[in-house]
């Protein structure tokens, strides 16, 4: 009877043993699978920690060459007042011009009217010096020379005059071109230098957006990855 019962817990106890060990084994593939995820875990969380730093690397990047753009674009505002200047000069040059032609023009005519008057005298000077005519009426002769002496004296003043005026004019107008045609070609370098920082800004947006997507990704990954990045974007007026 003994015997039997010894049997019987025999059989139990391997059982029993059986069970621990299938449990054991099972326990142990466990701590092995569990090993295994926690591995790949901290991998996975280095790597976003890699990630993360990179990011943050390339996000003060482009803050500094939003800041600088900022600044270039700040520097061709201030710029664009001196093209608004040169506009200004280009309207005074043109009324400057049209100045110089009309005082031209009425150089033209006194150098014509002191010619005409010049020849005048000329032939009145030869008739008054013939003997004849001297002798008939020396005076009044000598009332018309002066009369005319008068005149021509009062036309070569007026043809001094605007002759100085024609010198102050071509030289002021002289001045003018030249800044005119420096401010010009400043204007050109202005419109030149603002198409170039569009294309820079718009390399920078985009390069923004692909890294709000990125951290898009990163975020939905990891919630606990705290990242801010501002959602608006850089226009140029």
């Amino acid at each position: 009877m003994q015997q039997k019962i010894s049997v019987v817990e025999m059989e139990k106890m391997k059982e029993l043993l059986q069970r621990s060990e299938a449990e054991k084994g099972e326990l142990f593939r466990r701590v092995e699978a569990f090993e295994t995820k926690q591995k790949q875990d901290l991998m996975y969380h280095n790597q976003l920690i890699k990630r993360d730093s990179n990011l943050k690397t390339t996000i003060g990047k482009l803050e500094l060459a939003i800041k600088n753009l900022e600044q270039e674009h700040k520097e061709v505002m201030e710029l664009s007042k001196s093209a608004n200047v040169a506009t200004e000069a280009i309207e005074n040059y043109r009324l400057l011009l049209e100045n110089y032609k009309r005082i031209d023009q009425e150089k033209n005519n006194f150098e014509a009217m002191y010619i005409k008057v010049n020849a005048q005298y000329e032939t009145l000077e030869k008739l008054l010096n013939s003997r004849d005519y001297m002798q008939e009426s020396n005076l009044l002769g000598k009332l018309i020379v002066d009369q005319w002496e008068s005149s021509r004296q009062h036309y070569e003043e007026h043809l001094e005059e605007n002759e100085e005026i024609i010198k102050n004019l071509i030289e002021g107008y002289n001045n003018e071109k030249s800044v005119n045609s420096k401010l010009i070609e400043k204007n050109s370098a202005l419109k030149e230098e603002n198409a170039s920082l569009r294309a820079k800004l718009e390399l920078i947006n985009k390069e923004l957006e692909s890294l709000k997507q990125k951290y898009s990704e990163l975020e939905t990954k990891t919630p606990d990855c705290s990242i801010v990045i501002k959602d608006e974007l850089i226009e140029i007026d």
